[in-house]
């Protein structure tokens, strides 16, 4: 199963939840079988891309973007990426950002959506 990680950043620097949300990803994909997929927008030095590896991530997509686009143009830049990857799992931190994207990205995909996610399933068939 491949997850992709939305990895926000700001100034070019990923917060502590970004890597926190990648070593989850990596816990997940562990159980799963799986591989972890970054996906982050903007300007971000290569050593903060690097990184994101160390947590976990076995692929970082980095988009050099000015600006960072509004949420519905970002849940079409995931798609795409869960399209281009095979992603089956898209993760977003539980901010303003996830809230604003995941839903739209949800409907776009007829899926669910899950928030303020506190530990790994117990068993991935069905996801629980």
């Amino acid at each position: 199963m491949k997850i992709l990680v939305y990895t926000e950043n700001r100034e070019g620097k990923f917060s502590k939840q970004s890597f926190e949300l990648v070593s989850y990803a990596y816990a997940l994909a562990e159980m799963a079988g799986g591989e972890v997929i970054t996906l982050s927008v903007g300007k971000v030095a290569d050593e903060g891309l690097k990184q994101l590896g160390e947590y976990g991530a076995s692929r970082v997509i980095a988009v050099d973007a000015d600006q960072i686009p509004d949420s519905r143009n970002l849940s079409r830049l995931v798609q795409h990426w869960m399209s281009e990857t095979g992603a089956a799992i898209a993760l977003f931190a539980d901010n303003n950002t996830g809230k604003a994207v995941a839903p739209g990205l949800a409907a776009r995909l007829k899926a669910g959506v899950v928030s303020g996610v506190s530990g790994l399933p117990l068993i991935l068939e069905p996801f629980v």
